[in-house]
């Protein structure tokens, strides 16, 4: 096995993309079918096509190309690549998906660049050195062997997933429609079923490298709670105060009551002491009339999350407080279809782990397979598969028959290397013509680049809006630096939403809420609550000039631009 550049076994078609900003994008996106391909997957679907043949795509800014990390893809037909990947085909030295496997195996982050996103250059593209086979078929075989495998891993994960899909459609043969209620079951409050409705702690304890279990709500998904994926602790002094009044036993049902995931339902299989955050609720039903799995499953239900959605209350950060869960309607089927539904969950769960086990062995033998046959460990000789000669038999022939000869790669000696818009400067990426001075332009950040700017902006400038514009983080962060980062006095959510609306921007309260949680976590903004002597204070010139708009509603929720004097 002997490495060779990848600039000198592929060849490069960058200079055939075309990056679109959004109003294009919209423009060509009715009646698409052709695929519309970003950094690191399809991002949306275009009636026109550039490439038609079979491509490696190459994240080549906004990617992920530590080891094991997916950054290469192939697609084959008609398709539209943007200025975000790197584009690929064979020139007769490589098969085009063995060096698929191999970037995406690969530690590529040495050749990365940039500090807050990072970029994949062509020139650090063409350096990446590549272990080649002796033989063009072992590379076909090496290629097919990892195909096989990860083709047996999908099969495991779409089979976990058809059977959490099997377990709600028995839910929904044996209870009906938990909404609509058609078998006439009787209708009760969660405070009715449960002999204990209560919250974790309302302040959050230092975090500690040894303690007691203490779970939020990122340990808990639809019916499963993972706290080992990444576990927290905190001192027994904190977890003992915390545990007299919130106490989780194994069979509780642990409920998301505020964030992105609100709603969110699992049955608590530990039989160790944990304490909770006060994002998480717990439920403990009176087994009598209402068993665990039960509840689990009737709350993570999609008419039931709906309709208890609608419940929450507060104001940009909402949630379902104890008074509404207690006032939650649930419907209770007779005590014996509930035990036989339990039975069902509990056999599925058995197969489930399973299946995940079998996942998991999976995913280290494709890791091993990998390893080997990259380091040039791998006896290809012992691997004897009819089906693998065939593949190998077919694709050599028909590469034969269409006239592609299979070349030796280059020396370092015979290298050509390109010149790179990155890292040349502007007088020479001048005289390599237009598309290369445009790239040279847009790296170094003399242009905009419109495909991820906002649409509402972008229609500002251009005079041109779209019939409509939808709510995302583009627009919202073009909505903040726009109208509020100029003034000094903050914004309630009441005013964002009047400034969306005021601009046409489609929304709904959910978006916003993840939208202005996310800039909250980032510190992007800085929240207050708006006492009488706080809005006195805030009235003084320094921080509210003549003109500016007033504070009004002692009480509510404020946000501050983070780069203002009050913020710091």
């Amino acid at each position: 096995m002997k490495f060779e550049r990848l600039g000198n076994i592929v060849k490069n078609l960058d200079n055939k993309r075309i990056p679109l900003n959004s109003i294009e994008r919209e423009a060509k996106s009715i009646d698409g079918e052709y695929p519309y391909i970003g950094a690191n997957n399809i991002v949306g679907f275009i009636n026109e096509y550039i490439f038609d043949e079979k491509i490696l795509c190459v994240a080549e800014d906004g990617g992920s190309w530590g080891a094991g990390e997916q950054c290469a893809v192939i697609y084959e037909g008609k398709t539209w690549v943007n200025n975000h990947a790197h584009v690929l085909v064979e020139n007769g030295k490589a098969y085009l998906d063995y060096i698929k496997y191999y970037l995406n195996y690969a530690n590529l982050n040495s050749f990365i660049t940039g500090t807050t996103r990072g970029k994949l250059t062509r020139t650090a593209l063409d350096k990446i050195p590549i272990p080649l086979p002796n033989t063009f078929a072992d590379q076909i075989r090496i290629a097919t062997l990892l195909s096989k495998a990860e083709a047996l891993i999908n099969k495991r994960k779409e089979g976990i997933k058809l059977l959490e899909e099997y377990v709600k459609s028995v839910f929904a043969e044996m209870f009906g429609d938990p909404v609509k209620n058609e078998r006439g079951w009787k209708k009760m409050n969660l405070s009715q079923v449960c002999n204990k409705i209560t919250d974790g702690t309302h302040f959050s304890p230092p975090i500690v490298e040894t303690g007691k279990p203490y779970l939020t709500a990122k340990h808990v998904r639809e019916n499963k709670i993972d706290f080992w994926a990444n576990p927290w602790f905190i001192s027994e002094e904190n977890h003992a105060e915390i545990y007299k009044r919130c106490d989780p036993k194994k069979g509780d049902v642990i409920y998301i009551k505020d964030g992105a995931t609100t709603g969110f339902a699992a049955v608590n299989k530990y039989d160790f002491e944990f304490s909770m955050l006060s994002s998480l609720a717990l439920l403990r039903p009176e087994i009598n009339m209402c068993l665990p799995v039960y509840l689990c499953y009737w709350l993570n239900n999609k008419s039931v999350k709906e309709q208890v959605l609608k419940m929450m209350a507060g104001g940009a950060i909402q949630r379902l407080t104890l008074k509404k869960i207690n006032e939650i309607k649930i419907l209770i089927p007779p005590i014996e279809l509930q035990k036989k539904f339990t039975k069902i969950v509990e056999k599925a769960d058995i197969l489930n782990d399973q299946l995940k086990i079998s996942l998991e062995y999976l995913e280290d033998l494709y890791n091993s397979i990998s390893q080997k046959a990259f380091k040039g460990d791998l006896d290809l000789n012992r691997i004897k598969s009819k089906v693998i000669d065939e593949k190998i038999e077919k694709l050599l022939k028909g590469r034969k028959q269409a006239g592609i000869v299979d070349k030796q790669p280059k020396t370092d000696e015979e290298d050509t290397s390109y010149g790179d818009p990155f890292e040349v400067d502007e007088v020479t990426a001048k005289k390599q013509g237009a598309w290369f001075y445009n790239e040279w332009l847009r790296l170094h950040g003399k242009t905009i680049e419109e495909e991820n700017e906002s649409v509402w902006l972008q229609s500002k400038r251009s005079g041109l809006r779209p019939t409509t514009i939808k709510f995302n983080s583009l627009e919202g962060n073009a909505i903040i630096n726009e109208v509020f980062s100029k003034q000094n006095t903050g914004f309630g959510f009441s005013e964002f939403e009047s400034a969306l609306k005021t601009e046409k921007i489609a929304y709904t309260a959910k978006e916003i809420k993840e939208f202005i949680f996310q800039k909250l976590e980032q510190k992007e903004l800085v929240q207050y609550y708006a006492t009488k002597e706080w809005m006195e204070a805030i009235r003084h010139p320094k921080f509210n000039p003549p003109g500016g708009p007033e504070f009004s509603g002692e009480g509510s929720i404020w946000f501050l631009v983070n780069k203002t004097d009050k913020a710091k």
